[in-house]
């Protein structure tokens, strides 16, 4: 008897690797925890999953943080989180070389988390340093937290990282101009709700920065306006004054032109934004933005997924001995495809392109260049606006 029989393939079309974009975490520095225990790292997916494995309002600061989190995250968000002793320096919480802290959390998530911040209430015997605008505290942290950055992308597992910068004086003008600290896969973040204020005058809402950086697409600048107001209750505040106090004085601006992610107020919008997505490094740096850096992260990691399946295999060559063109071809496409799918709308183009005169027999490799076209950013409109008579 005839017939035909039909048995469905799979794997034709190819996956797009996971990519982990919005997974997050915090180091938070406290006097101690209600039940929870320091030196630990937890894992949450919502402020009420982290209620129910022990974390408490009587927290203060610890809450205070992750609620800010998930007050923009949306529930089911993950975040890692580890706290840790408030004598224990930023510097030391971001130290590679360190027992616990960043280093410890991240490892501890296999590799899965893309975005780190660090927070901290100093106990009360901590003295800041008074004569500049930021505890040079979260200043120098950013030399260990840029190599913990670096060492994490040369094993394809790339973060970025968030620092508090803690204002401990704004009455004296030594502000540290964070573009010449060449640190750019970190930012320093100034400005807190009332709530953080009120637990550590100067702290910043470290929280609700990685929140929105974490439940945004990779190349959306936490700063965007149209994506709301940061939602934290009551006023803003940078050390004593409030962030109205000082747009009011014209001063709030100084703030984001020296690099520092702010808390920021427009003339008529109620609420307050976030004044831009700098990274502690020169205006002229390819990654002098959040946004560039979790672009170039997300592309590393699909180009590892992508290329780490054609290790030790075997590629025709042409009869010069240069890699066959329609090899070179197939090789670029992969990574085209990958990209460009994993991608779509958070860059303008993608290209990779592989030159065919390499000498594959006698290297036992090939170079491919891969090029990305990131999208451009409204940062500053300029309006000319005036009358017209249409009598002519």
């Amino acid at each position: 008897m005839g017939n035909v029989q039909i048995t469905q393939s799979n794997g034709a079309l190819g996956g797009t690797p996971v990519t982990n974009d919005g997974v997050a975490a915090m180091v938070i520095g406290v006097a101690s925890m209600t039940t929870l225990t320091l030196n630990t790292v937890y894992t949450f997916h919502s402020l009420a999953d982290a209620l129910s494995q022990g974390l408490s309002v009587d927290d203060e600061f610890a809450y205070q943080q992750i609620a800010e989190f998930y007050a923009e995250a949306p529930v089911g968000t993950e975040l890692w989180v580890e706290f840790m002793i408030n004598t224990v320096l930023f510097a030391t919480m971001v130290d590679p070389a360190a027992s616990h802290g960043a280093k410890e959390l991240v490892d501890a998530s296999n590799g899965v988390v893309r975005l780190l911040g660090i927070a901290r209430v100093p106990d009360g015997s901590y003295t800041p340093t008074t004569n500049k605008v930021i505890d040079q505290d979260c200043i120098t942290a950013a030399t260990n937290a840029q190599t913990l950055a670096e060492d994490y992308f040369a094993k394809y597992t790339p973060i970025h990282v968030l620092i508090e910068a803690r204002v401990v004086n704004t009455g004296t003008p030594v502000l540290v101009d964070a573009t010449t600290l060449s640190k750019n896969k970190v930012s320093l973040v100034v400005g807190g709700s009332a709530a953080i204020n009120d637990l550590d005058e100067g702290g910043a809402s470290v929280g609700a920065a990685l929140g929105r950086l974490s439940k945004n697409t990779v190349q959306r600048n936490i700063g965007a306006v149209e994506d709301g107001n940061v939602q934290i209750d009551g006023l803003g505040y940078i050390g004593a004054s409030t962030v109205d106090a000082l747009f009011n004085l014209g001063t709030l601006g100084t703030f984001p032109t020296n690099g520092y992610i702010t808390l920021f107020k427009y003339a008529q919008k109620a609420g307050y934004y976030w004044s831009d997505d700098p990274t502690a490094t020169a205006n002229t740096d390819d990654y002098k933005s959040v946004a560039s850096n979790r672009v170039i992260n997300k592309a590393t990691i699909l180009t590892y997924a992508t290329y780490v399946e054609k290790v030790n295999t075997d590629v025709l060559v042409d009869a010069t001995g240069k890699l066959d063109a329609g090899v070179a071809k197939s090789l670029e496409g992969i990574i085209e495809n990958a990209v460009n799918t994993a991608m779509a709308g958070e860059i303008s183009n993608f290209q990779a392109s592989i030159d065919p005169n390499q000498n594959v027999i006698a290297q036992n490799k090939i170079n491919i260049v891969e090029k990305v076209t990131p999208k451009a950013y409204l940062k500053e409109i300029d309006v000319v606006l005036g009358f017209e008579n249409p009598f002519s």
